[in-house]
């Protein structure tokens, strides 16, 4: 409501229903809006599972952020005792 109306192109025609189609939609529409965005994440090597995970859960709550991030990229890198 706040960013008004986001004008996009997909195409669920394959879809078998309108009901999924909604769904999807609904779904492509998250994904490409997101509530929060972060970049530069550097996480200690307790995080190392979350390595090749399509999504993962993070809660800061010194943030206000208790939410679920796509990773949209990553690198798998030391810097001091840190992975980035």
């Amino acid at each position: 409501a706040v960013q008004g109306v986001i004008e996009t192109e997909k195409s669920f025609i394959a879809a078998p229903s309108h009901s999924q189609s909604r769904r999807l939609a609904k779904i492509a529409m998250a994904k490409g809006n997101p509530r929060f965005r972060i970049a530069g994440l550097r996480l200690s090597p307790a995080g190392l599972p979350a390595y090749g995970e399509p999504t993962v859960a993070l809660n800061l709550p010194s943030f206000g952020i208790n939410t679920t991030f796509a990773i949209m990229r990553g690198t798998l890198a030391m810097s001091g005792n840190a992975l980035t």
